[in-house]
Parts: structure tokens; sequence; C-alpha cells
């Protein structure tokens, strides 16, 4: 059974937070990219820049306080109804997802079953030492977070369990970056050295390269974003104060402090929508830099999420987590986030994340009236 309280709670605690946003600019389409092994990304100690970090935060609106639209509208995309609903539950029992996993945020309500997307970080030191591996029965876990970009509306689908963030922590990090860079910090084709310290092992090509090996601050954003490099996230790393970097999430709506934290980061589906906001956001401004980030995004490896319309993404694939995060510049456009413990990444799982990415988009460009929203809403308090 399908607990569908919860689910719709939090699209009344999260719509005070729905922020409004201008449409997007056309783009172009996005080639065939081959798919990589999943990767693995560290929090690790970021060494203070030589100035303290200027405070930056997304230029947005809150557009009400209130749990629903404006009632001067007319008509909200068809996600709010029962079809979509019904077709989203169908989908989830075919692919036998568990949404009510009990390993969610300290401040969230707990579900039913005790099953976890990530292994509980105390347990398995224990038991590595013991078996030399982490558990790897578990229960496939999915989430997903929607908004929708001209009405500022949210919806959540399973928006608990809390996943190990992978490297859609690059997403926003990147985009403090190219803010850092806009705000004089440095210039964008200052070089660093990569060093034995800035090593780290998976997805990348700077790891690969010599110690001593001088990349421009351009080529490391670049690197990070289209080949999810490891090494190259660990050197940008360098050019801030992790402390400000949090700060700039809780700034920009990132609530859960688990998912703001350096070590041990982790993603919900709420965050993750927050996390698109942020890089939506800057490249709304569309200045020079936006737009070769928005470049980078556009050509990025591993799609998970699909769409018929242009879009700009990043994944992230790690151990107990497949995660995805897109912008959609539809005719109605909207932010999708796909979260989840699928880790082995079989075609089954791509296919998951495709099917649900369809129904996302189908609905998304349909609408429902407004007294119909109305309904929904009620019905499922």
């Amino acid at each position: 059974m399908i607990h569908l309280k919860n689910k719709y709670i939090n699209i009344f605690l999260t719509a005070a937070l729905c922020l409004l946003f201008s449409s997007c600019n056309a783009i172009a389409e996005i080639p065939d990219l081959e798919l990589p092994s999943s990767e693995t990304v560290s929090q690790t100690t970021a060494p203070s820049f030589s100035e303290t970090e200027p405070t930056l935060s997304s230029e947005t609106t809150s557009e009400t306080d209130s749990a629903e639209p404006d009632e001067t509208q007319s008509s909200v995309p068809a996600i709010f109804s029962e079809e979509f609903e019904t077709k989203l539950n169908e989908l989830s029992e075919s692919y036998e997802i568990n949404l009510n996993c009990a390993n969610v945020s300290e401040d969230m309500p707990e579900g039913s079953c005790g099953c976890k997307p990530i292994p509980d970080e105390t347990e398995n030191e224990a038991e590595e030492e013991d078996n030399g591996d982490y558990p790897e029965s578990y229960e496939k876990v999915l989430s997903i977070g929607y908004y929708d970009i001209e009405t500022g509306l949210s919806y959540f689908y399973n928006p608990y369990p809390m996943y190990p963030v992978a490297s859609v922590i690059k997403l926003p990090f990147c985009t403090y970056i190219y803010r850092l860079a806009e705000a004089g910090k440095f210039d964008l084709d200052d070089k660093m050295t990569y060093e034995e310290r800035h090593y780290f092992h998976g997805t990348g090509v700077v790891k690969d390269s010599d110690f001593g090996t001088e990349f421009t601050i351009r080529e490391l954003l670049k690197l990070a974003i289209v080949k999810s490099d490891n090494a190259a996230f660990q050197m940008l790393k360098d050019l801030c104060d992790y402390s400000d970097f949090e700060e700039f999430l809780l700034q920009n709506g990132v609530i859960h402090s688990e998912c703001r934290r350096q070590y041990g980061t982790k993603i919900c589906a709420q965050d993750a929508i927050a996390y698109g906001k942020i890089v939506y956001d800057y490249i709304s401004e569309d200045s020079e830099s936006a737009q070769e980030f928005k470049d980078n995004l556009m050509n990025t490896v591993n799609r998970m999420i699909t769409s018929s319309y242009p879009f700009y993404r990043k994944y992230g694939w790690t151990d107990y987590a497949f995660h995805d995060i897109a912008v959609i510049e539809a005719d109605k456009p909207y932010i999708l986030a796909i979260c989840s413990n699928l880790d082995e990444g079989k075609p089954a799982d791509y296919a998951l994340f495709d099917k649900i990415s369809k129904l996302v988009e189908e609905y998304s460009q349909k609408e429902v009236s407004y007294e119909e929203y109305q309904r929904f809403i009620q019905d499922n308090e």
C-alpha cells in the first residue's frame, strides 16, 4: 500500500519555498554519449582562499506563502492529477520500488519498513572490518522531485529518503565557483597545479595526469561537469572555504543539513530540486560564463533523465546512489530530479528513469483546471 498522505503534506510544506523563474532560452539537441562506469566522490577538506568569499544567493522572488497557486490561474500542470498519480504508482509497483523507506532525515517522519538506501556509517564500519565488505542486500528506493518554472509549484514523490549525494554535488558547487569568479575572487583562466593530494579514483581524466600538470580553472570546471572528473573537483575545492559553500546552499533553499555538510553529504528529492534551481538561476542570467556552463551541462556523460526537449543536467553515481537532475526547456519548462539507490545501473534502471522522464514530460505539458487541482490536494490531505 502506498501512503499518499505524507507525500501531499509535503506539497503544502514545500510550496512556500517555491521560487518563480523566467522562461528558459532554446538550446540545441544533445548528442548521444557513452555511458561510463559508476563513480565515487569524496568530500575532502577545502583549504581557505586568501580572502573571505562573498555571500552569494540566487536573485529569485518568492511567489507566495500559500500552498496553492495564484487563484487567478485558470489551470495548473496535470502533474497535480489523480491520473498522473495513478500511473506513477503503477510504474513504481511494477519495479518493486519501496516507498516507505525509513532512512530519512532526522526532522522528517519515518517510514514503516526499516530498509535503508545507504548503509548506516557506524554499523557498517564494524561490518566492513569483520566481513571485508558492505552488506549488499537492500530494497529498491526511488524519489522524484518536480518544479514548474512558470507557476512555482513543486511536486515530490517519496521525498523523505536520504541518499549519498555522489556527483550531483558538483552541480551547485561549480555554480558557486563561477559566481566567485564573477565576483572577482579569481579569473577562470588562472592556472592550478595537480598535486598528489588531489588524486581521487573513479571518473575523470585528471587522475591519469602527472603530478605537477597545470590546468586552468575553466578547464577544471568543464572536466568536473562533462567528465564528472573527481580529481578536478578536488582541485576546485582549493578555491574556497567549504563553510562558505555550505552557507551558499542554505541561502539558496537547501534545507537539510545532511545535504549541505562537507562529509557524508546526502541528497533528498527536495534538496535535489534546490540544486536544480541554483544552476537554473545562474544560467538564466545569460552571461558569457553562464552560457559556457550551460554548454558543459548539455554535454555531460551518462544520461539517465531523458526528454524530447532540449535540456541540461548532471548525474551522480556511486555506491547506493544513482541520481540525475535536469532543467527541461519544454514549452512549459520545469526541473526534474530523480534520486535512487539503484547503483547497479542495469538497463532496467535506465529504462525506469526513461519511463519516469516521459511520464513527467507528458503531464507537465498538459493542464488541469484550478478546481481539479484543489480537489486533488484535498483528496490526499
